[in-house]
């Protein structure tokens, strides 16, 4: 159910959203002007105060993270930021700027998705550790 976020503290809509497996409730602003979902990820080098703690992806059994090569990748680096060649660890790394000057930075993972009763396996999300 979409909501009014004044009581996350923003002026968008948000929506409750399960992820991973077991899923794990998060609220998240709908932002339809962005390529790419994301949420703030464990460990968390710069992330912004919330409420809720930050999504451990080790905490579910069908989190996958992307590696630089596959087709995910190639797709999210078309139309953002999106740095392989500058990846150590052979995932695929994001990087968002929005035009207030915020970010996020991170890897791409794919982990189940669950809204309301229905479920989707490997849905893309950005799993941000830099968040300014």
């Amino acid at each position: 159910m979409v909501k009014p976020g004044e009581s996350i503290g923003t002026g968008n809509y948000i929506i409750q959203v399960g992820l991973g497996t077991p899923a794990k409730q998060l609220a998240l602003v709908i932002d339809t002007g962005s390529d790419l979902a994301w949420t703030q990820c464990q460990p968390c080098d710069y992330c912004y105060h919330q409420a809720d703690p930050a999504f451990d992806p080790t905490s579910s059994s069908t989190n996958r993270p992307v590696p630089c090569n596959a087709a995910l990748c190639l797709t999210v680096a078309s139309r953002m930021a999106s740095a392989c060649s500058s990846s150590t660890s052979g995932l695929c790394e994001y990087g968002i700027q929005y035009l207030d000057g915020s970010f996020t930075v991170g890897n791409l993972l794919t982990d189940t998705l669950t809204l309301g009763s229905a479920e989707l396996a490997s849905f893309p999300f950005g799993c941000g550790v830099d968040n300014q």
